[in-house]
């Protein structure tokens, strides 16, 4: 709450300034879009959600980002049409996970290791408040939740204090994450892998030990997969996930994930 007071002038003025909104209210604002956004993409799939009221969200076989059109759908069930809400919400979220991940590194880190956090800390507020930043949150651009989504499954996953039902949660964080952009599937089976590690090494036991790696995995996996479930179910294909530049839905290549 904190940052999110100390964040809303700055990214007000900057709304107001980058998307002629001048002194007016930056609550129920038309915002004019590039008809070459991913935005208009995420809010045609949403629509549909609530058209067909069916979670097919517009394709039988995932093309585009899975993802984002339910996010943007949930959105705007709870907010209406501000998108100018969207965009500050995510934004100071991002810059108050930033700060959580802060805290938790300081809590679990030796002091030596203090500069070096608040040396990275610093470098990545620097690029958080970058306008870039506040244009991928207006755009409802799927890296904003994918970067949310990793940051809070990092500080559940690998705090000494987290429990296992924490570590659950971030295995299903996880799993979200690479649903949001496939592309960062490798580095959320490398960072799952890094908290089975984790696991092994914090609970006693052979049979705990096991227990908690079936929780977890069982939670990375029902996650992971739902792209997968959605194709089965409407698209009667066993594709993960697709490659949203070749309009023949070509399945990822190891390289190009």
């Amino acid at each position: 709450l904190s940052f999110g007071f100390i964040l809303l002038p700055p990214l007000l003025k900057f709304l107001q300034r980058f998307y002629g909104i001048g002194a007016d209210h930056w609550w129920g604002q038309l915002i004019f879009r590039a008809r070459d956004t991913d935005w208009f993409v995420y809010q045609g799939y949403a629509r549909q959600i609530f058209v067909n009221r069916s979670l097919r969200g517009g394709e039988s076989i995932f093309y585009f980002m899975p993802g984002m059109r339910y996010l943007v759908y949930l959105e705007h069930l709870v907010f209406g049409e501000n998108d100018l809400f969207i965009a500050l919400a995510s934004s100071i979220a991002m810059i108050s996970i930033a700060a959580m991940v802060l805290f938790a590194a300081l809590k679990e880190l030796p002091k030596p290791f203090y500069g070096i956090i608040f040396g990275a800390f610093a470098m990545l507020l620097i690029q958080l408040n970058q306008p870039l930043m506040l244009e991928l949150s207006m755009t409802t651009a799927a890296e904003v939740p994918a970067w949310l989504l990793f940051m809070c499954a990092s500080v559940l996953a690998f705090r000494k204090s987290s429990s296992e039902l924490q570590r659950i949660v971030a295995a299903a964080l996880l799993g979200l994450v690479a649903n949001f952009r496939p592309n960062y599937t490798f580095a959320v089976v490398w960072t799952f892998l890094l908290l089975t590690i984790v696991v092994v090494l914090i609970e006693n036991g052979i049979f705990n030990k096991a227990l908690s790696l079936a929780r977890i995995t069982i939670s990375f996996v029902l996650t992971m997969s739902l792209s997968l479930v959605h194709n089965l179910y409407y698209g009667g294909s066993g594709k993960l996930f697709t490659n949203i530049s070749d309009p023949g839905q070509k399945d990822f290549e190891p390289s190009e994930l």
